[in-house]
C-alpha cells in the first residue's frame, strides 16, 4: 500500500523535524535543504534519507515531477564534507550521490541507474536501506 501525502503534509513533518522555513520545498520545486550533522555511511542517516525520499517522490502534487532534491549541510565542522546531496530523476530512474568537501578537495559523483519509483517505494516501505547504499557506479 502506498501511502500518498499532500505537499503540505510533507512541509508540516519538515518542520516537525525542524527544518527552516527558507529551507522547506516550494510547491513547484522539489528539493529540500537540511543542515544536520552528516554520517552518510551511518544506517540511521540511510534510514532518514530512504523515509524523506519517499515522503517526496509520494506527494499527491509531484507525482509528474520530473526530480528530486535532498540537500544535507554539514554542521559537523570537524568532517572534511561540507554538503551532500541525493538527487532523484524519476522519469530516468536515475539515483545519484554528490559529495562536497571542503578544503577544495574535487567533488565526488556516484550513479545508480534502473531505479523505478515502483521499486523505490517498494523498498523503502519495507524499510532497504541497499536502494541507497549499493550498486552505485563512480561519475567522472
Amino acid at each position: 500500500m502506498i501511502l500518498i501525502n499532500t505537499y503540505q503534509e510533507l512541509v508540516e513533518k519538515l518542520k516537525q523535524f525542524g527544518v527552516a522555513e527558507d529551507h522547506l520545498p516550494s510547491i513547484d520545486q522539489p528539493k529540500v535543504v537540511l543542515e544536520k550533522e552528516v554520517k552518510v555511511f551511518n544506517s540511521d542517516f540511510n534510514i532518514l534519507q530512504l523515509s524523506l525520499l519517499y515522503s517526496m517522490v509520494t506527494v499527491e502534487e509531484w507525482q509528474d515531477e520530473k526530480s528530486f532534491y535532498i540537500i544535507w549541510k554539514n554542521t559537523d565542522l570537524k568532517s572534511n564534507l561540507k554538503r551532500f546531496v541525493l538527487y532523484y530523476n524519476q522519469q530516468k530512474g536515475i539515483l545519484r550521490r554528490k559529495y562536497v568537501y571542503r578544503n577544495n578537495t574535487e567533488p565526488r559523483k556516484e550513479e545508480k541507474r534502473s531505479v523505478s519509483k515502483e521499486q523505490l517505494i517498494a523498498d523503502a516501505s519495507r524499510g532497504m536501506l541497499a536502494i541507497l547504499t549499493e550498486g552505485f557506479k563512480q561519475m567522472d
